[in-house]
């Protein structure tokens, strides 16, 4: 057992040494003024004020998940970081794959139409909502999505 433990010292210290390189490296390259920056274009996208493409908003959902698993491990007794973020983040992809005409799953359809999620998926089991189940997941086209949308903005 003696001999074995030089070698795991080493290689704890050198994950411990790496692990803080790679947050080091992304704070640095991603400094809180860009992150600022991104949920202000969402925000703006979102209003209508801006375009933004799928691409840009799964970026900013990225970065946003990379600070939420290093402020779990790094305080695990703080309370987790907004679900505002989240709810902001969902609209924005919700929408961006609706422009993109990519079809979207039935949280997606819930969160831009202002609707539950089990409402949703209890219209797509009973056929109101045409979409795809795959797995557990529903899917569902652009023009079934804008159907719903139409038909719940004239209720």
């Amino acid at each position: 057992m003696h001999g074995i433990l030089p070698f795991l010292t080493r290689q704890a210290l050198r994950e411990v040494e790496e692990t803080y390189q790679d947050i080091e490296s992304f704070l640095e390259h991603t400094p809180k003024e860009v992150f600022l920056k991104g949920l202000q274009r969402i925000a703006g996208f979102l209003e209508g004020k801006e375009p933004l493409s799928l691409e840009e908003v799964l970026s900013v959902q990225e970065v946003f998940r990379r600070l939420k698993e290093m402020r779990r491990v790094a305080s695990p007794d703080s309370l987790p970081l907004s679900s505002h973020i989240e709810r902001l983040l969902l609209l924005a992809r919700s929408k961006a794959k609706y422009e993109e005409n990519h079809p979207l799953t039935a949280t997606e359809v819930a969160a831009l139409s202002g609707t539950t999620l089990p409402n949703i998926v209890a219209l797509a089991n009973k056929g109101v909502l045409q979409g795809e189940k795959r797995g557990k997941e529903w899917y569902f086209p652009k023009d079934t999505v804008e159907g719903y949308l139409q038909r719940k903005k004239k209720v």
